[in-house]
């Protein structure tokens, strides 16, 4: 049976998706780059915020997330298998929770 090499990647996540997206993916990049298959973020991988208007504002459905498409597309153009260890997500929860899903 052959080794598994596994990439472990931690993030410093503020509260802006966009601005935590290019050091994720050039994270991701470096750990396929040494040989990674399978690489696994943090929990939190797109926002980190106490400020429940400031999550309202910035989260959307799986369906619709910019972070979770970029991420899909990285991990496909790479052929890797990619662990995001959890997004904020929005729910649609009618009492406005949020929802923090892992997706492999």
């Amino acid at each position: 049976m052959g080794a598994l090499t596994v990439g472990l990647i931690q993030l410093t996540v503020g509260d802006d998706p966009a601005a935590n997206l290019g050091p994720t993916i050039a994270l991701i990049r470096k750990a396929a780059g040494r040989g990674a298959r399978l690489v696994l973020t943090p929990e939190a991988t797109n926002l980190l915020s106490p400020d429940r208007a400031r999550q309202a504002a910035m989260l959307r459905p799986e369906d619709q997330d910019a972070t979770l498409a970029a991420l899909r597309a990285e991990a496909r153009a790479l052929d890797i298998w990619l662990l995001v260890g959890s997004l904020a997500l929005a729910s649609g929860d009618a009492d406005g929770r949020f929802a923090n899903r892992s997706l492999l």
